[in-house]
């Protein structure tokens, strides 16, 4: 079965997530499934196989591991479709028992959802084209090695490539870098990111969280500031400033030799007072 002639198919079958039914979803033949599927851009086999090594133990194949019972266990299919998440966002789809990345190829890409919290369908598809018969998510999987594209409006991956060396010659997906790795090196995601001071000043400076996955979940609720402010004062200003010399300082002045001190200095702790039991 040719690829536009099976995504164009399944398309018709199931229309938009609204009329079709659980039973109907259920029915699609598991072999138009695996064709759909397979066809899509959307399942990285070898990707899925190095983080799933009980398939290959088990004698499957990557992709018949997924369909057989993979997603349920929440593995992924590729680096930017996050299955629990799509589930946990998508109550209807949960429900509804069906595969969730069938269901993105289907209907909802088309519908505004997300495949995670790494990739922005909505804005990505006002920079690029994906083409009859193909997602956005397929053609930013089809260029991310690139560094001409970005899942993300805050991610910039030809200045990511031109800062860090590294990453350029190691010719990897520069965003799949940075939100596993190059955030906790302290890396920026553009220069208008700034991780080293979102992380210490929203984050307690942990990295259990990634800060541009952190601030774009709460940005709607919260201003929470992605750069260091010049105009205010840092720390070690600060310090300064509360211990310069103030108006009233005296110079010590030393006493002449052999001449003793009029006064006597004592040095003692305060009482430390505690309630009475």
């Amino acid at each position: 079965m040719a690829k536009g002639r099976t995504v164009d198919g399944i398309r018709r079958f199931w229309g938009g997530s609204e009329t079709w039914s659980i039973g109907e979803a259920l029915s699609l033949p598991g072999a138009e499934i695996h064709a759909v599927v397979a066809s899509s851009g959307l399942f990285d086999a070898e990707w899925y196989a190095a983080r799933q090594p009980q398939a290959a133990a088990r004698g499957m194949a990557p992709l018949d591991h997924y369909l057989g019972g993979g997603w349920r266990h929440g593995a992924d299919p590729n680096p930017y479709f996050d299955t629990a998440w799509y589930l946990a966002r998508n109550r209807d789809v949960a429900a509804a028992a069906v595969e969730p990345l069938l269901h993105y190829l289907a209907a909802g890409e088309r519908e505004g959802r997300a495949p995670s919290e790494r990739f922005d369908p909505a804005w990505y598809g006002t920079r690029h084209h994906a083409g009859p018969g193909r997602t956005l998510l397929a053609h930013f999987l089809a260029h991310r090695h690139s560094g001409l594209v970005s899942p993300l409006p805050e991610f910039d991956a030809a200045w990511y490539l031109a800062t860090y060396a590294d990453v350029r010659e190691a010719r990897i997906d520069p965003a799949e870098h940075w939100l596993l790795f190059g955030f906790v090196e302290g890396r920026d995601p553009s220069p208008a990111f700034h991780t080293r001071f979102y992380l210490a000043r929203h984050l307690d400076g942990a990295t259990t969280r990634n800060p541009l996955l952190h601030w774009r979940e709460h940005r709607a609720q919260l201003t929470l500031p992605v750069m260091p402010d010049p105009a205010l004062p840092g720390v070690h200003d600060e310090v300064r400033r509360f211990t310069a010399r103030g108006p009233d300082f005296e110079e010590p002045t030393a006493l002449p030799l052999g001449m003793r001190p009029a006064a006597k200095a004592l040095a003692f702790d305060l009482p430390q007072f505690h309630p009475l039991a």
